[in-house]
């Protein structure tokens, strides 16, 4: 997903930091400060994460689109669509965050992953639906 056009926005001196934290959640201490202080940086993290949320909706919309399934297989949607759903409604709450607040429920995220051994999985997943909403914005 490419965020230039929200980059170039804002100051030279932290498009660099600004695309790395919409992209990864992680961010300097100087860029949070930033962030925290500059009306314009937090508009632009904030269109970027609505544009992500709006892509996991439509996504979580796209996977619950199907018909002529027999039962199994419309079990299985069902708990596609609900699993979506609930990603759709963790990312949502966790952009709502101030920036600060964002980051560390994002390192607790990964927390919860690495010590679960999912952490590998969680990132070809990240990797997947971000390839997935490319073309979203």
């Amino acid at each position: 997903m490419s965020y230039q056009h929200l980059a170039a926005r804002l100051p030279e001196t932290w498009r660099g930091e600004f695309l790395r934290f919409v992209k990864t959640g992680e961010a300097s201490d100087s860029f949070l400060r930033h962030l925290d202080q500059d009306a314009a940086t937090q508009k632009a993290v904030e269109e970027a994460f609505d544009a992500q949320a709006a892509a996991f909706k439509r996504l979580a919309d796209h996977l619950g689109d199907s018909s002529g399934d027999d039962e199994s297989t419309s079990e299985v949607r069902n708990r596609v669509q609900r699993a979506s759903e609930h990603l759709v409604h963790g990312l949502t709450e966790i952009m709502g965050l101030p920036p600060r607040e964002r980051r560390q429920a994002a390192k607790s995220t990964v927390d919860v992953l690495r010590r679960e051994g999912h952490a590998g999985d969680a990132r070809n997943l990240v990797t997947e639906l971000e390839e997935d909403l490319e073309g979203a914005i």
